[in-house]
């Protein structure tokens, strides 16, 4: 069976590293420790196996079905929907009061990265509908928990997130559906949304849509967006189903991924029938969004995880399985046996890219996570708030450097098996096709960089920016004493210094008013930033393996002569080790790549400005 995860890096991160056990000091998760998180993991790497994973191909071969305004999915997805909601992964992070376990936000998402990885299509679904629910729960009336929350949180009713218009597209402010007071308090809306992920299927009995419109009268722009609450079917005071509520699916697209997951057209208001509620308070539509498409951001950025680590153990097995080539000490041997292609230099070197940054993207995406657990939950004003900040520095990096980093891995997957990693006979076709998508939603990578530099780095002044950086500063001095490690942490505080350099540069010239240049480098200051980012996380889970290395040794007995005899034998001796040595990798052949990024960005260089492209384009800037 194909592995999904890399199961004793999971427990590392989150028990030797993050410590999530510590948590417990925290009323909220004081209930649970190791072997409650151990079972949890062990729970979903089962369903995941056993259940999601038999279903993805087929899931991708079978697709979405449009046909006379009805949208269906693969049959088997309605087990794993039953087997998700009896399982409790619904509610797992939820409280107690609402019928939740009360599992920090850091471990459902790590655990669940496995889902993920088994199958992405269906995984849409209930995070979606989870997302919705938590916008019902922040912002929604009394009523309006009553009627959805449960129905939402049971799957029997669906969520989606309705922003994108065709004309507007990433512009949301330039929407042009339109809410219409009616004098019962409800809105009269009318309008199309595309690109809606699991717009309309034949899983729940209804869907529940927030709807992004604008009030008549409102001003234009985002300012005068409001949010509302529009249901496929009308839902009665009791919670009986009402008729149709004139939001029409009139089309699904057809992907390069993800075809198991319905992506809808949808059209509200055909037949100005179409009754929709507001949603927290008028022209803050963009605000409340914002919440839920933080949350999604961070799901986003594990996809770039759910999909490469599976293709990079996929690729490992074949690896040392496949025989081609001799050895290089028989090359010159014609004679000689045909060697596993893991022994071959180019092939290592592709998986060793792989298995540093899968490390490092789960690494990243615990850290936001469990900073996300602590913003919520700590009394203190002052903790929440330090936790509040790296959750707004690092979910844009999370979301763009996981995602465009993730394809990329599922790329030199293919490339490990050759012409064979091109075939459907393979999983590796489908994991790029599936992961691509995850850099162009909830925000293109373009625009994360643009939300990092514009807004996250000047956040309280730039204390919240300083703060991360202050981070690496204090793994880089812990590391100095590390022999085997002092030239990484040298590395890693000359990449800390460019980055807070660079950022003061870009950030000065967008104060005087000069935007096209920031704009115009803010994907490679994101791009950068993360690789230093991530060569942090990976440093300081490399000072956790060296200490419990040595101490390894040292319960062993083992001499300086003899480590790389136990290193070579010994399992746990080799994870840590390994977790040593992707650091490492990361430090020499990453972060020099970062720095000659941030060298270009600090030159200025503008040719992609000052070029024109097109006479079509000569003539738009002679008409400017």
């Amino acid at each position: 069976m194909a592995k999904l995860w890399n199961r004793r890096d999971v427990e590392f991160l989150l028990f030797d590293v993050l410590k999530v056990q510590e948590l417990s000091r925290f009323e909220r998760f004081q209930d649970h420790d190791v072997e409650t998180y151990k079972m949890i993991l062990d729970a979903a790497e089962q369903l995941a196996h056993e259940e999601y994973l038999p279903t993805n191909s087929e899931g991708d071969r079978h697709g979405t079905k449009y046909q006379d305004g009805k949208v269906t999915v693969p049959e088997s997805f309605r087990k794993l929907k039953n087997l998700f909601v009896e399982g409790g992964w619904m509610t797992l992070t939820e409280s107690a009061e609402e019928g939740g376990q009360q599992v920090p936000h850091v471990v459902g998402m790590i655990g669940g990265c496995v889902f993920g990885s088994g199958n992405h299509a269906f995984s849409m679904f209930p995070g979606l509908s989870l997302g919705a629910a938590n916008l019902i729960r922040n912002f929604g009336t009394e009523r309006q928990k009553k009627l959805y929350m449960e129905p939402i949180m049971s799957l029997k009713y669906g969520g989606t997130m309705c922003l994108t218009e065709a004309q507007a597209g990433s512009d949301v402010g330039n929407l042009s559906t339109v809410a219409r007071r009616n004098p019962d308090g409800t809105f009269s809306i009318k309008g199309t949304k595309i690109f809606i992920s699991w717009g309309d299927h034949d899983l729940s009995e209804n869907i529940i849509h927030p709807v992004l419109a604008r009030i008549e009268g409102d001003p234009a722009g985002t300012k005068g967006i409001s949010i509302f609450l529009v249901p496929k079917y009308r839902v009665n005071e009791d919670g009986s189903q009402g008729k149709l509520n004139d939001v029409q699916c009139t089309g699904v697209e057809h992907k390069l991924g993800i075809h198991a997951s319905p992506t809808c057209q949808l059209t509200f208001g055909e037949n100005d029938n179409c009754i929709g509620e507001l949603l927290g308070v008028e022209r803050e539509g963009m605000k409340i969004m914002f919440q839920m498409m933080n949350g999604a951001r961070l799901e986003t950025g594990m996809q770039g995880l759910t999909q490469s680590e599976p293709a990079y153990l996929y690729a490992l097995d074949y690896c040392l399985d496949r025989k081609q080539g001799s050895s290089l000490k028989d090359f010159k041997n014609p004679e000689a046996p045909r060697a596993a292609i893991i022994e071959h230099p180019n092939v290592r070197l592709l998986l060793m890219d792989m298995k540093a940054k899968t490390e490092g993207m789960r690494a990243l995406l615990g850290y936001v996570a469990m900073n996300l657990d602590i913003s919520h939950v700590a009394s203190d004003e002052a903790e929440r708030d330090r936790a509040q900040g790296v959750v707004e520095v690092l979910i844009p990096i999370v979301k763009a450097w996981c995602t465009d980093v993730g394809f990329k891995l599922t790329e030199e997957a293919i490339q490990c098996l050759g012409g064979h990693g091109y075939l459907q006979d393979h999983p590796l076709e489908q994991y790029m096709r599936d992961i691509k998508i995850a850099s162009l939603y909830e925000g293109t990578n373009e625009i994360q960089a643009i939300d990092l530099l514009g807004r996250k780095l000047m956040m309280k002044n730039g204390a919240y920016f300083m703060n991360v950086l202050g981070k690496l500063a204090d793994t880089a001095n812990d590391l100095k004493g590390i022999e085997s490690l002092k030239a990484e942490a040298a590395s890693l505080d000359e990449l800390r210094g460019l980055v807070m350099q660079t950022a003061m540069n870009l950030g000065q010239t967008f104060r005087s008013g000069n935007l096209d240049l920031p704009l115009l480098n803010a994907k490679s200051f994101l791009d950068s930033m993360g690789d230093v980012v991530v060569a942090w996380l990976l440093l300081w889970e490399a000072k956790v393996a060296h200490d419990k290395l040595e101490a390894l040794f040292g319960q062993l007995g083992v001499g300086e002569d003899g480590r790389a005899a136990v290193t070579s034998s010994h399992p746990e001796a080799a994870f840590l080790n390994g977790k040593i040595l992707s650091a490492k990798y990361f430090a020499a052949r990453v972060l020099p790549l970062a720095k000659g990024r941030l060298t270009v960005v600090n030159a200025s260089e503008r040719t992609a400005l000052d070029v024109k492209f097109s006479e079509a384009e000569l003539a738009i800037a002679a008409q400017v």
